[in-house]
């Protein structure tokens, strides 16, 4: 198992988030609620003493599907922090030059923000706020997207079990100055709440004007390569880590403060039965706070060691490869990925014991 390695977070900032979003970006991030939604059928009264159990079991599966898929308002700033969060990290990660430290090809990159919001979310980001050079990725020197404010009020409507819309009024300089509404739509795909897209429309007028995000090409990957399997699960530890180290002199994580929280952010890279697992394993929460147990971390992939890379026969890729373990001992370890709202993440993680 390999040791935890600390990472610095920055914590210079370079967008504050308060004006207009030339190409009307999101993010997306997650707090955890559940709630009900119950759908009643009327029964004949020759049939209702027979199908009762029936009934009851159907009414049970329809509430648990909605409480998995309905959000409520604390849980959808939490996505949109998480949203903003993914794009500043990458932004103050840079060297003197604006130059970004740990992402070298617009692909890279466009695969990290699909974590956290759409693809032609990912891909207006990439193409709008970054440039290549002939060395590498660079932040372009502009004002940054909308994101939502988190000191100003902010209404929360559903539109459907699979859609809601965080709506925030502000003032705007660059407008006219004027009022504007910023609409944040977010969906849920594949299981992952995720930014779809932002609106703004100017209020002051008469006529309001509503600006939908305009992004031209939508990047879809069915296929992996080895390099980019290995990404993925290099951005599965980097999730990790830094999570783990960004904490107090107490222990207590600095950006969860609860367990739902957090599961939700693990599930933007691994499935939700590995997500749970992460959180129940690894944090405990006291006092209304999140705290990082004192132990060694989960399974990671040692790439400078040896390691294969296949396909499997239901569309889905692993990489396997074999490691002695401080407490495993010598053990094979498999990471299968598949896709979730075509993002890929790690599906399963399985392990078989050498000798």
């Amino acid at each position: 198992m390999n040791n935890l390695l600390a990472i610095s977070f920055s914590a210079i900032l370079f967008f504050t988030g308060c004006g207009v979003d030339s190409s009307q970006d999101t993010e997306g991030t997650t707090d955890s609620v559940n709630s009900q939604t119950q759908n009643e059928d009327k029964m004949n009264e020759d049939t209702k003493e027979e199908s009762n159990t029936g009934s009851s079991a159907n009414d049970s599966e329809s509430n648990a599907e909605a409480d998995a898929a309905t959000l409520d308002k604390g849980r959808a700033q939490v996505i949109l922090e998480d949203y903003e969060k993914a794009f500043k990290m990458v932004i103050n990660n840079t060297n003197d030059q604006q130059k970004l430290n740990e992402y070298s090809t617009k692909q890279e990159l466009q695969e990290h923000f699909e974590h956290f919001m759409s693809t032609d979310r990912a891909n207006s980001f990439v193409n709008t706020y970054f440039r290549v050079e002939d060395d590498g990725l660079y932040v372009k020197a502009m004002g940054g997207p909308t994101f939502l404010l988190e000191d100003e009020a902010f209404s929360f409507e559903k539109v459907s079990n699979q859609q809601y819309q965080v709506i925030q009024e502000r003032y705007n300089q660059q407008m006219g100055p004027t009022n504007v509404r910023n609409i944040f739509t977010l969906v849920k795909q594949d299981g992952i709440w995720i930014v779809e897209q932002v609106e703004q429309e100017e209020i002051s007028g008469e006529n309001e004007n509503t600006s939908p995000d305009n992004n031209e090409s939508n990047i879809e990957s069915k296929t992996l390569n080895k390099a980019q399997a290995t990404r993925v699960l290099e951005e599965y530890e980097t999730a990790f880590k830094k999570v783990v180290n960004y904490t107090n002199d107490e222990g207590i994580q600095q950006e969860y403060t609860t367990k739902e929280g957090l599961q939700t952010h693990f599930e933007h890279f691994v499935a939700p039965d590995i997500a749970a697992s992460l959180v129940d394993t690894y944090f405990r929460v006291e006092n209304g706070n999140v705290y990082v147990e004192a132990k060694g971390g989960p399974l990671y992939l040692n790439e400078n060691n040896p390691y294969q890379f296949s396909e499997t026969a239901n569309g889905m890729y692993k990489i396997t490869q074999e490691i002695d373990n401080q407490l495993r001992g010598h053990i094979q370890v498999e990471f299968v990925l598949s896709t979730r709202n075509t993002v890929w993440v790690i599906e399963e993680i399985n392990t078989t014991q050498l000798d």
